[in-house]
């Protein structure tokens, strides 16, 4: 919530909420890096709740990210990434190859490579024989601040410039999409390609029940997509990133 029409106003024509409010803003600015507006909701009539599986996997990998350090990994990615890359809880590359120690995937798909963080986290924890592939519309050589080099692509990892957004684009990659055991799906939550994206894994056809992980899921526009989903889901942001993490078992 914006709250800087509260200080417009005189402090005697603040109600006890708007004080409440204007206090907490107050607090907030002083004492947090980065903040957001965002909602609370109420779970006992969300229909779709996690399954077993679902928190089994959640809680193993919680527990693993706690013993992970990625301050290798990070090392070729700018300072504040490199921080960020090893941070837990608060951020979720930790998370991230956790979840590939525990689901031990053959077929990882990332949507959004952008600076390369995720990709590089999860490779890292990658099973032999298995393979990340990690889609953007954009190659990583014309992103700036991205701490990829070519080398870096090889029999465990693969970016395909393709835009997984567009139905048609979609359908040529559909032998890999459904053999996929994992996917992050870190689009530009901008409330209209997350539900592209929804509707697409609702097309595929899976070999087997995959996990996606959808970030930054306590964005405001991403509250009700969140809400919309209609598959086993688990919010677990307290483990994963500060903005929001989810888990979804694609049933």
């Amino acid at each position: 919530m914006n709250l800087s029409g509260f200080f417009k106003t005189k402090p005697a024509e603040l109600s006890a909420e708007q004080k409440e409010q204007a206090e907490a803003e107050n607090f907030l600015s002083k004492n947090v890096r980065h903040y957001l507006p965002s909602y609370l909701l109420s779970l006992d009539d969300e229909p779709f709740q996690p399954s077993t599986r679902l928190i089994e996997i959640a809680l193993e990998a919680s527990r693993k990210a706690f013993s992970l350090d990625l301050s290798s990994v990070a090392k070729p990615f700018y300072k504040e990434l490199q921080v960020f890359m090893n941070t837990y809880p608060g951020e979720h590359y930790r998370l991230l190859a956790a979840l590939m120690q525990v689901l031990q995937p053959k077929t990882v798909i990332e949507i959004g490579t952008y600076q390369g963080a995720g990709c590089m986290a999860m490779k890292s924890a990658l099973p032999e024989g298995s393979r990340i592939y990690t889609y953007d519309i954009i190659p990583f050589d014309q992103i700036p601040g991205c701490g990829l080099t070519a080398s870096d692509f090889d029999e465990k990892m693969e970016q395909r410039i393709v835009d997984l957004s567009d139905p048609k684009q979609a359908e040529s990659q559909m032998d890999i999409l459904e053999n996929a055991d994992f996917i992050f799906a870190d689009a530009a939550k901008d409330g209209v390609m997350e539900r592209q994206f929804i509707a697409l894994f609702d097309r595929i056809r899976f070999k087997k029940p995959p996990i996606i992980m959808f970030d930054d899921i306590r964005f405001v526009n991403m509250t009700q997509i969140w809400r919309e989903i209609r598959h086993p889901k688990l919010d677990v942001s307290s483990f994963g990133h500060w903005s929001g993490t989810g888990l979804v078992e694609w049933v």
